[in-house]
Parts: structure tokens; sequence; C-alpha cells
């Protein structure tokens, strides 16, 4: 009669546990860039309330149309659209995933191109809060977007996650019998 192997115990536990880290930030970055993805489709869809309730001024929808240009709100050029982005670090060990825009990414000059002293993140913020000085009402997008995803797609996202990574686990752990 054949000896039964019994597998090394801490082998297989280490195994497990690169496996898990390897396929949790998997799923983390496909997640932070379906969320991007989505967060970009919503704005070019117009599919918030403030886009809808606060119509661009007559001003700037002429201006918009005497040059050619997207005449949507958020949307003149695509270069605010572009520039959002996943941004990774790592910090202990850890991955860390950011949806927002570069802090060195400048404007450009919608008729020239030419690069303006206003940073895009800054931009960004007059959008979603307005300025009374330079006479942007308040779009609010980043916020009710994100807060809806706090609500409703985190807690299926961790049930997601914690499958995919069982899943991996399971098929690797299985592999050292």
């Amino acid at each position: 009669m054949a000896k039964l192997r019994i597998p090394d115990i801490e082998a297989v536990l280490n195994r497990a546990r690169d496996v898990a880290v390897q396929a949790s930030e998997d799923q983390l970055r496909r997640f932070a860039h379906q969320l991007r993805d989505q967060f970009v489709g919503r704005i070019r869809a117009q599919d918030f309330d403030s886009f809808r309730r606060v119509p661009l001024s007559w001003r700037w929808q002429n201006r918009k149309a005497a040059l050619h240009l997207d005449e949507r709100t958020m949307i003149a050029t695509g270069e605010y659209l572009r520039s959002i982005q996943v941004f990774e670090t790592r910090a202990d060990g850890k991955l860390n995933l950011r949806i927002g825009i570069h802090p060195s990414k400048i404007v450009r000059h919608y008729k020239t191109g030419m690069r303006r002293r206003l940073p895009m993140w800054l931009l960004a913020c007059v959008h979603e809060f307005g300025s009374s000085r330079a006479k942007v009402p308040a779009r609010p997008h980043w916020g009710p977007f994100f807060q809806d995803v706090q609500q409703n797609v985190a807690p299926r996202t961790a049930r997601e996650l914690t499958q995919a990574v069982g899943r991996k686990v399971r098929a690797s752990v299985g592999g050292h019998r």
C-alpha cells in the first residue's frame, strides 16, 4: 500500500497567502478601472442632476458652438475626462488605489492649447463646489458618484472580492496534494 503524502502545512499556507494577496490586488485594480470608466461614462452621458439643473450660460454655449467644441457640460475639449485616472501607490507593502487627477496636470487653453496656470485638480474643485468669483455654479459630480459607490456598490464588490480570492486560493491549495 502506498504511503499517504501530507503536504508541508507551512508551505501550503504561505502559498495560499501569496495567492490571496495577488488575487485581491488584481480584483481591486479591475474594480478601480471599472469605477473610473463608469464615472467618465456618466459625465459623458450627462447623468448627474447638477448638470441638468444648472445649464451652461448662453455666452459659454455660444462660444462652444462657434469653436465647434462639445456642447455638453464638462466636455468642451475632452481634456478633463482624459485627466481622470486610476493611481496606484504602495505604502507599508499594501496597495493603495485612487481615482482622481494627477497634481501636475495643467489646464490647457481651449482655443490655443497653451498651458495655463490652473491645475486640472483645481478646475475639478471649482466645478464641484462652484466659485462666486469666477462665476461658475456648483456642478457636483465627484461627491454624488462616490457616495453612491460607497452605499450601493461597495458591499457587492466586497462579496465579489471575497469569492474571487476564495476561488483562487482553493485552486492553488488544491495543487499541493
